[in-house]
């Protein structure tokens, strides 16, 4: 059918039976894409619990290390020990060799300290120093130690290697009797005491450390020239020696051989000090006393007074370097000349010396 414009009308239009409708296209399928969203999702995950675990091992292992630090183990070489002994002087006689520093001078039978903080040396036989003396040919050292202080005690020990005895409470830095097995025996002593009240307590603590160090170094040898043990510069006859003079201590109060001498003191300082000498009888005892110390002045005084089991003198006023009264007396052909030095007080030996004096037997 023609419109009225003589076309066909469209709405009217036969359509070819053989000719199917066309069939508008589907949308997009969203399945693919939504498995493609699911596999980077899951992906994600993993990726997240993976870099997770990854962060947590290094946060661990951070921890671990600050707690367990790596060891590094350096080997570094043991210090070899000086040998503070190995450059000093070397002494060898009186039967022993002994090592002694270049501030340490030797002089009568003994080692002193040299330039002290308050005197040019100790060595006037004062201050602190180390004895080593010849005791006796034969005996032990307890034997010998027991005849020579009747009144001390003693223990076993063992110094450098010789066996020997040392005094109990002795007033000295240590006090030793040693001997060789089946040698002589000697008497080993520091003697801290300052009579002279001169000396720094540094200085005696210095003096007894190098007197330890020594003793370290001591050897006792087969030299034959030891000097006997005597107790006057020239032999005895028919008299008494110094070995022989018998006494009383009081508590504290300690006895040693030195200079050629008896020296009789306290602990804190003071002394007796005993020499004996030859005597012929024919001069006057205070004649013999004044020829002999050179101490007597005009002024000097005389006082008879007993000493001991002796009768003698007392003398005063007299010229010996700030030292006290003397005491002198014989016996037989023995002639006994005391010295005393008194520090200020308080001392024990104020208290002591009177009794001494009258324990003496000679």
């Amino acid at each position: 059918m023609k419109s009225a414009s003589g076309g066909e009308n469209p709405e009217q239009a036969v359509q070819d039976p053989n000719i199917q409708p066309e069939t508008p296209a589907p949308p997009p399928s969203d399945s693919k894409f939504s498995f493609l969203s699911s596999k980077l999702f899951l992906l994600g995950i993993f990726g997240l619990i993976l870099l997770s675990s990854l962060l947590f091992g290094v946060y661990k292992l951070g921890q671990n290390s600050q707690k367990t630090p790596v060891s590094t183990t350096i080997e570094t070489p043991t210090p070899t020990p000086i040998d503070e002994t190995a450059n000093w002087k070397t002494y060898n006689g009186g039967g022993y060799s002994i090592k002694y520093p270049s501030n340490v001078s030797f002089k009568q039978d003994r080692f002193y300290l040299t330039g002290d903080d308050n005197r040019k040396d100790t060595s006037d036989g004062f201050g602190p120093n180390l004895s080593i003396l010849f005791r006796a040919d034969s005996g032990t050292p307890l034997e010998v130690a027991k005849r020579e202080l009747q009144q001390a005690q003693f223990k076993n020990v063992t110094v450098n290697n010789y066996a020997g005895v040392e005094v109990i409470d002795s007033q000295s830095g240590f006090d030793y009797y040693l001997s060789k097995t089946g040698g002589k025996v000697f008497r080993i002593t520091f003697n801290s005491q300052d009579y002279s009240s001169t000396v720094s307590k540094e200085n005696i603590d210095k003096m007894e450390k190098i007197a330890n160090q020594m003793l370290s170094t001591l050897k006792f040898t087969n030299s034959s020239n030891t000097v006997k043990p005597t107790a006057t510069p020239i032999p005895q006859i028919n008299g008494a020696s110094l070995e022989n003079i018998k006494y009383s201590l009081p508590a504290g109060w300690t006895a040693v051989f030195r200079d050629s001498g008896l020296d009789i003191h306290p602990a804190n300082g003071g002394y007796l000090f005993i020499k004996v000498y030859n005597y012929d009888g024919k001069t006057g005892r205070r004649d013999y006393y004044c020829q002999t110390t050179n101490f007597c002045t005009d002024s000097s005084t005389f006082t008879s007074t007993q000493i001991g089991n002796i009768s003698g003198y007392k003398a005063g006023a007299l010229d010996n370097s700030g030292g006290g009264p003397e005491y002198f007396g014989a016996k037989g052909n023995k002639f006994y000349i005391i010295s005393t030095y008194s520090p200020p007080p308080p001392n024990d030996f104020d208290k002591g010396f009177q009794s001494v004096l009258n324990s003496l037997v000679f």
